[in-house]
């Protein structure tokens, strides 16, 4: 599923919200535009439940959610 972080955004403030969604947006179409190979988006457009293991932070800076 693509956009899958912005299904956990209700716990950001609305203006962090914005932030994600137009760097989301952006990064995809520079990825689209430029020809980059991305294997993982490759994966997420061929198929619609492919979940693509991330690595995660244990530590929360000011910029976690709230």
């Amino acid at each position: 599923m693509k956009w899958r972080i912005l299904l956990h955004l209700p716990s950001y403030q609305l203006k962090k919200q914005t932030k994600i969604i137009i760097t989301c947006m952006a990064l995809h179409k520079f990825i689209g535009e430029s020809n980059l190979r991305d294997d993982e988006l490759d994966m997420c457009d061929q198929d619609k439940n492919y979940t693509p293991i991330a690595e995660t932070s244990s530590s929360k800076g000011s910029d976690g959610p709230s």
